[in-house]
């Protein structure tokens, strides 16, 4: 009798695994498909090749603006002071 409800808990297990795989799916059709609607993106590889670009492109922007802050205290910053 004990191997029977082993076998019984078993197959719920399974049961539960299997749909605990389906919804993972879902969720990941629902992530790829989100990632092209919003960005444009058919995959991960493709997504993690925009990432860096967009994050080298604001590492240069934030350099550029500290660049333009600097430069803008320099020449403005004794008349701003009073």
């Amino acid at each position: 009798m004990a191997e029977i409800r082993d076998i019984e808990r078993l197959k719920r297990q399974i049961e539960d695994l299997k749909s605990e795989i389906a919804q993972a799916k879902g969720a990941r059709s629902e992530a790829l498909r989100n990632l092209e609607e919003e960005f444009g993106v058919k995959d991960l590889i493709e997504a993690k090749t925009l990432l860096k670009k967009l994050t080298k492109k604001e590492e240069e922007s934030k350099a550029e603006f500290e660049e333009a802050l600097t430069e803008f205290q320099d020449l403005y910053g004794e008349r701003l002071r009073g």
